[in-house]
C-alpha cells in the first residue's frame, strides 16, 4: 500500500505550484520569461502589419502593462476567452504541418478572422496555453480589447476568471491592452532587470520589424 500517494494538482495549482518548471525560475527571471511569452503574441501581428506600436509598463507596484495599437482582439465569445486564458491545453511540443495548421486556425479565431494565418508565421510562437500559465501565475489580470466601437474587459484573480465578461461602447482607438500583476506567492521578485528584459523581450519581438516596442519605468 503506497502510505502517501503523490497528489496531481488541479486547476492554476499545475503552474502556480511549478514555476520552476513552467517559466525557468521562480525569481525576477522567470518574470521576465512569462512577459516573453505575450509579447511573441503582439510580435505575431507585428509580423503580419496589424500592430505597430507595444508599449511595456514597469510599474512600482510590480504589476505590467502591455499596450498594443492593434485590431484588438476578438472577445465577444466569453467562453472562447475564458478558455484561452485559463484552459492549459498544451499541443505537440514539435510544430508540425497538423499542429501549426490547427493553431493557425485558432489564431485566426482569436483575431476574429475569416481565413486561417499562414502556418509559417506562426512558428516563432508559443502554443496558446502560453497565455493561461501567464494568466495563472498572477495575482491578478485585467484584458481589454477595442474592436468595432465595443470595448471587451475579462478579469481574473489567483488564476481564475473575476466576474463576466463585460462589453460596453468605446470611441478610443483600437488595440488591446493587458495588466497583470505576478503572483508574490509564486515568484520571489516580481520587477526584472533591465538587462533581463532586453534579452528576452527583444528575442520575443524579433521578426517583427514593423513592431516599435516601448519600455517604460514607473
Amino acid at each position: 500500500m503506497i502510505e502517501n500517494p503523490i497528489m496531481p494538482l488541479r486547476g492554476p495549482e499545475r503552474v502556480r505550484k511549478r514555476p520552476n518548471v513552467i517559466f525557468g525560475s521562480n525569481d525576477d527571471e522567470g518574470v521576465a520569461h512569462a512577459l516573453e511569452l505575450f509579447v511573441r503574441l503582439f510580435a505575431l501581428e507585428g509580423r503580419l502589419g496589424n500592430c505597430s506600436c507595444l508599449t511595456i509598463t514597469l510599474s512600482p507596484d510590480g504589476s505590467i502593462t502591455l499596450e498594443s495599437r492593434d485590431t484588438g482582439f476578438a472577445m465577444e465569445d466569453s467562453a472562447t476567452w475564458q478558455e484561452i486564458f485559463t484552459g492549459l491545453q498544451p499541443g505537440p511540443q514539435l510544430w508540425d504541418e497538423a499542429f501549426s495548421q490547427a493553431l493557425a486556425t485558432e489564431q485566426s479565431r482569436l483575431y476574429g478572422r475569416s481565413e486561417p494565418i499562414p502556418a509559417k508565421l506562426l512558428a516563432p510562437i508559443m502554443p496558446f496555453f502560453d497565455l493561461a500559465v501567464v494568466q495563472m501565475a498572477s495575482q491578478w489580470m485585467k484584458v481589454e480589447s477595442v474592436r468595432h466601437g465595443t470595448l471587451s474587459i475579462l478579469s481574473f484573480r489567483d488564476g481564475y476568471p473575476d466576474g463576466e465578461l463585460k462589453i460596453t461602447p468605446s470611441n478610443a482607438p483600437t488595440g488591446t491592452t493587458i495588466r497583470f500583476r505576478p503572483a508574490p506567492d509564486v515568484f520571489t521578485e516580481l520587477t526584472p532587470s533591465l538587462p533581463l528584459l532586453r534579452r528576452f523581450l527583444w528575442k520575443a519581438a524579433d521578426g517583427a520589424p514593423n513592431l516599435r516596442c516601448i519600455l517604460r519605468i514607473g
